[in-house]
């Protein structure tokens, strides 16, 4: 039976960063969600646009609606969109860059400490 080895301040510091980078992707995880529920929900607000037979159109702007042209609705809308992409793909790629963090100091915990440690999310 192997002795268990001694967690340093190192270890430690590596263990906190660990699990401040997990609480961080679990966060990032749900914004992911809901971002992708928003675009859903304004690529279904285009879609209606687009077979509107009306003039004009109102738009959800923060908590009230504000009624605009057709035209004016449906460029806000894609401006929505453009803009909830790119925060999506922000957040994805700061999601790639925890993860590849996570890993690496997952290798450096298990190598020093074996299995006497659990970084598992």
């Amino acid at each position: 039976m192997s002795a268990a080895k001694e967690v340093t301040w190192e270890d430690q510091q590596r263990i906190c960063a660990f699990s401040r980078m997990n609480a961080r992707a679990h966060e990032i995880n749900s914004e992911i969600k809901h971002k992708e529920k928003q675009i859903d929900d304004l690529d279904e607000a285009s879609t209606e646009l687009a077979v509107n037979d009306e003039d004009d159109a109102c738009v959800l702007m923060g908590e009230c609606f504000v009624k605009m042209d057709n035209e004016q609705a449906e460029a806000k809308v894609e401006a929505m969109l453009t803009r909830e992409r790119a925060a999506l793909e922000a957040l994805k790629g700061e999601r790639k860059v925890l993860r590849e963090g996570m890993e690496e100091l997952k290798k450096k915990l298990y190598e020093r400490l074996g299995n006497s440690i659990n970084l598992e999310e």
